[in-house]
């Protein structure tokens, strides 16, 4: 069994009215906490559904 988080882009890089974040993994819940504001419970995601948030880019853990 696998057991890395995977982060990737779903939509072309560059600006753009919308972006897609694809997460998957162990920690994706944990990391998506930290990088996207919003009143937004990560620990009530259903799997393989979608939400719509604000990506804070000054947040990303390096």
């Amino acid at each position: 069994m696998l057991t890395d988080t995977i982060v990737a882009l779903a939509t072309p890089r560059g600006q753009g009215a919308l972006g897609i974040v694809r997460l998957s993994g162990a920690e994706s819940l944990q990391l998506a906490g930290q990088v996207f504001r919003g009143k937004k419970n990560f620990a009530r995601v259903v799997p393989r559904s979608a939400m719509c948030s604000w990506l804070e880019e000054w947040s990303i853990p390096r």
